[in-house]
């Protein structure tokens, strides 16, 4: 096996054994956080049900013949209701991607330990991803059913771009307060932190993509992992099969 083959195996080793240790965490939640669940699951639900109404009536009128009073009645929810989950009917779409980095940001700010960026960065997202909040199988055509409006909406289509801009700012603002807390002027390494960060968050999009229109995708924990493993090694792996057609 190469020296890069080695590389991408042990980054994914070394990942899956924090990632256990994780887990062991999450198992011995407290009684407190499991008198939660209840509650947890009733704003699951609404905020479900908000979204479902919002993709049925905006797929079906567009977005801009569609109000938030049509989504709220829809959802058999009051407007106040609604504001309670989205500032906007954009947020319905694009409210994710921004919730995500602000857990990430988070995650970074308050992790223990010396991890580099990367695997700082890596942790924090397969956590994100592994945790209570993580995508469910059952939540797969409501993801599919969200890009496909997205696409169809150029007002929505600018918002999500917008919202992902966002959410990248916060992740590399949390890791420059980490590791370049006296190095503001440190122009290399602000370069490196925003190149990680941009070219993270692309990768999860493909991941994110791939997982959501894929009928038979593996768990996208693994997938997350596969695409890590790769920016890691900085693709220096060719894991196409040479004897594989390439065209003329």
């Amino acid at each position: 096996m190469s020296s890069e083959n080695h590389l991408i195996t042990d980054t994914l080793i070394s990942t899956q054994a924090s990632m256990a240790e994780k887990d062991g965490a999450v198992t011995a939640a407290t009684s407190e956080e499991h008198a939660m669940t209840r509650r947890e699951r009733k704003k699951l639900s609404t905020k479900k049900a908000l979204v479902e109404a919002a993709l049925e009536l905006i797929s079906k009128k567009g977005l801009h013949h569609v109000t938030i009073e049509d989504i709220a009645e829809a959802a058999d929810v009051s407007n106040r209701t609604f504001f309670n989950y989205f500032p906007s009917k954009e947020d319905v779409f694009c409210g994710d991607i921004y919730d995500l980095g602000s857990a990430i940001a988070s995650y970074i700010t308050s992790a223990p330990g010396k991890a580099t960026p990367f695997e700082l960065l890596s942790e924090s997202i397969l956590e994100r991803v592994m945790s209570g909040n993580k995508i469910h199988e059952d939540n797969r055509h409501i993801l599919r059913s969200k890009i496909a409006v997205i696409h169809e909406e150029p007002q929505l289509l600018m918002a999500f771009s917008a919202a992902s801009v966002k959410a990248e700012k916060m992740v590399y603002a949390a890791l420059v307060d980490r590791f370049l807390f006296n190095q503001e002027n440190n122009h290399e390494r602000q370069i490196y932190l925003a190149s990680l960060v941009t070219a993270t968050f692309a990768a999860m999009r493909s991941v994110m993509m791939l997982w959501v229109t894929w009928q038979d995708s593996p768990p996208i924990e693994y997938m997350l992992k596969q695409a890590l493993g790769y920016l890691s090694g900085g693709f220096s792996v060719n894991i196409i099969d040479q004897n594989t057609p390439t065209g003329k």
